[in-house]
């Protein structure tokens, strides 16, 4: 993908966006592959398990693909959106929600983990799961 997409970039001035699905209705699994404490662990991240949440991604990237190509901002500055299609997704246009849905299924990226936490505090206080030393 880099040699195919990003390489002709190179020495341009460029910008991503990194459209993030905060609450989305799949749940992936970590599990353990086995009792060895140093064996890595089976991850599956069941993205799109829903497809609602597969429409909502290609909805975000929609939205980026917009704000991109018309709005005066980006028009000012003279952006242009890449016009070299990802790798597996040729057969579909550039931008189409097929394309987009592609590209989302094929090429995740995962930003961060807003999710997953629980509250630290006293053990006395019956709302917390640990305590500030994680017990």
């Amino acid at each position: 993908v880099y040699k195919t997409v990003y390489k002709p970039y190179l020495g341009k001035n460029s910008f991503t966006f990194f459209p993030v699905l905060l609450r989305p209705k799949s749940r992936g699994t970590v599990r353990l592959n086995s009792n060895d404490p140093y064996e890595y662990p089976l991850i599956d991240f069941n993205l799109f398990q829903y497809e609602e949440d597969l429409d909502k991604v290609v909805d975000i990237m929609k939205q980026c693909v917009n704000i991109v190509s018309n709005t005066s901002a980006f028009e000012k500055i003279g952006a242009e959106m890449f016009t070299i299609k990802v790798p597996g997704c040729e057969k579909y246009d550039i931008y189409s929600d097929n394309y987009l849905g592609c590209v989302a299924r094929n090429y995740p990226i995962n930003v961060y983990h807003p999710s997953g936490t629980c509250k630290m505090g006293d053990e006395d206080d019956e709302t917390t799961v640990v305590d500030p030393e994680l017990k």
